[in-house]
């Protein structure tokens, strides 16, 4: 049986919206510039699901926990802004 990724995204949770469906195949996976593998995928969206139900934002860059009210990680916000001040 063929699976796409919505399929692999209802597996996880059934009641998926197609929001969380392209949040996690544009924000979480490598895609467009390379397509994870079937086990890689679903580890991203038990990943999501698990944050989602707890609370808690993943980085948009790395996916570790984002800090409160942001999209990125310490780490990816201090890497954005040493990188920003170099250029200068």
């Amino acid at each position: 049986m063929q699976m796409n990724v919505i399929d692999i995204v209802h597996v996880v949770n059934p009641k998926a919206s197609q929001d969380d469906v392209e949040e996690i195949v544009w924000s979480r996976t490598p895609y467009p510039f390379g397509m994870p593998s079937a086990k890689s995928f679903y580890k991203e969206v038990t990943r999501f699901y698990r944050a989602k139900k707890n609370g808690i934002r993943l980085c948009d860059f790395c996916n570790n926990i984002a800090m409160t009210g942001d999209i990125v990680c310490n780490k990816c916000d201090n890497l954005l802004k040493n990188g920003a001040l170099a250029e200068r």
